[in-house]
């Protein structure tokens, strides 16, 4: 009997798609989402190492809290809107984690201890084994509504110290599906202590540098070489952006515990809840100068403010603050802001000193004088602001200290009056900020003084190497406690002084005030 094979037709090759296929259509197109600013986008697996201790741990948590809440922190782009967070703890314990996060109340307060409440949308949570991390993550996601996921940390998923072939196949896979489910990772790694230069770099990760290649971007956080007990944070790697906080303009920040008992990083001037309308402009000038190739030199003519100041005022700017697009053509320049701030900056027009044809509006002239006189010299008649300058725009301008180029006022009178000069108006401004400063000194000193004792816990908060609040009243010149208190077991405040060979400790008491 004759057998028959079937053979089976070969599988067509699958065809090949066009570049231009690959795009999606422009209206549906769109940034990725900043999930902390541009160290972590929308759909990236971002990896953030450092030495054990530098608190990769307590940003990790700070960042996810203002996610769950859709509060962004201060001075960094980050989503409005609330999303629910996974935070994937691989290494405190339930009770470790809520020592961490929380405060002694104080003396004769039940219950002893304050826990500080997180958003309700932050999830804290863990596999069995952590070796089933990844198959976990994959049965969880898809039915939890969960946005963004951090993982602390990676060390923990290898099966041995040295499995780090193990750990790059985990970071593919996890790079897989933040692409998949569209969400963002953030992934915690330690590092070794950097070497002489004290400054973090990728070398600190040693045989486990090869994870960040499976990352779309990649930042450290380490001790500040100059600074003892702060922290810096600064990118490596960037796949979707240019790389913006280097070495030069990292954050900088020290771990403090607040008042709801929330450790968390403070962060430097620059990213401070406030800063006034006159720098914030002031600083966004600066930038747009700046991208529009104006040099520290050329800022200095046009702004009347130093090169130093120039450039502390470049330092202190942001994304988030957004900058003023500098047209330069021929005898005059438009400065049209990108962003307009909730302050209402608008659009100021440069005009050149050779034309003096065209009248400065007195609303323009009151924004100047109010702004401090930052702002390109313009010439302002007379029969324009006609009214004085008030003594609040005396005391703004005594306190801006003359930052700022005073206004060139030309008298237009019909018998054809001299001009008065630059320095005659800048010496005007402080005669009347001089009066208004010793107005208000008369006033004060007719008001009764009340004297005021500071409690201790309005001092600066610290925590020391074994994790215990500590109340800083002053500081040596290297940045060691010199006078401090701390909380005992019983209630107690404690007051301690280092000397030369020791450090003397006095029990003060229950008073929240410090000791006269």
């Amino acid at each position: 009997m004759r057998t028959t094979t079937k053979i089976q037709n070969a599988k067509t090759p699958q065809k090949l798609r066009k570049a231009n296929e690959r795009f999606k259509k422009p209206e549906r197109f769109h940034e990725p989402e900043k999930l902390f600013d541009e160290y972590w986008r929308m759909g990236e697996l971002a990896m953030m190492f450092g030495q054990a201790g530098v608190g990769k741990s307590i940003l990790a948590v700070q960042v996810a809290d203002a996610l769950a809440r859709g509060r962004a922190l201060d001075g960094f782009r980050m989503p409005a809107g609330m999303r629910r967070v996974l935070y994937v703890d691989l290494k405190m314990s339930d009770r470790q984690f809520q020592m961490r996060y929380s405060r002694r109340a104080g003396p004769g307060v039940y219950p002893p201890y304050e826990t500080y409440r997180f958003a309700d949308n932050l999830y804290r949570d863990r596999p069995d084994s952590p070796e089933e991390l990844c198959d976990w993550l994959e049965e969880v996601l898809p039915k939890s509504g969960v946005l963004a996921v951090v993982i602390d940390d990676i060390s923990s998923v290898g099966r041995s110290s040295g499995d780090t072939r193990g750990l790059l196949a985990v970071m593919r896979r996890l790079r897989r599906l933040a692409e998949r489910q569209r969400i963002g990772i953030l992934v915690l790694a330690d590092a070794a202590e950097p070497g002489k230069s004290g400054l973090v770099s990728e070398a600190d990760l040693r045989r486990t540098r090869m994870l960040c290649s499976a990352a779309d971007s990649v930042f450290a956080i380490g001790h500040h070489p100059q600074r003892p007990g702060q922290r810096y944070i600064v990118q490596t790697r960037s796949a979707n952006a240019p790389i913006f906080w280097t070495t030069y303009n990292a954050p900088i920040c020290v771990i403090e515990k607040d008042e709801k008992a929330m450790l968390r990083f403070g962060f430097d001037d620059r990213f401070s809840p406030y800063i006034s309308p006159d720098e914030l402009t002031l600083i966004r000038r600066v930038k747009g100068a700046r991208n529009a190739g104006i040099t520290f030199r050329e800022i200095e003519a046009k702004f009347g403010i130093s090169k130093s100041q120039a450039a502390r005022l470049m330092k202190k700017w942001t994304p988030a603050m957004g900058a003023e697009t500098w047209e330069v053509a021929s005898d005059e320049c438009q400065v049209a802001s990108e962003e307009a701030s909730p302050e209402g900056v608008g659009v100021h027009a440069c005009v050149s000193e050779s034309d003096g044809s065209e009248d400065v509006s007195r609303e323009d002239a009151k924004s100047q004088s109010e702004a401090g006189g930052v702002g390109v010299p313009a010439c302002v008649s007379e029969s324009d602001v006609s009214e004085e300058v008030s003594r609040k725009d005396a005391k703004s301008q005594s306190e801006a200290g003359g930052v700022g180029v005073p206004a060139c006022v030309s008298e237009s009178e019909n018998d054809g009056s001299e001009e008065v000069s630059c320095k005659d108006a800048k010496s005007q401004s402080e005669v009347a900020g001089d009066e208004w400063r010793v107005a208000s000194e008369e006033t004060r000193s007719r008001e009764p003084a009340v004297p005021r004792r500071r409690r201790i816990r309005e001092l600066t908060r610290r925590l020391n190497a074994a994790g215990t609040e500590m109340f800083i009243e002053s500081e040596n010149t290297i940045g060691q406690p010199e006078v401090w208190y701390q909380i005992d077991s019983k209630g107690n405040y404690v007051r301690y002084r280092r000397r030369l060979y020791a450090v003397n400790a006095d029990v003060i008491g229950r008073s929240p005030y410090l000791p006269v």
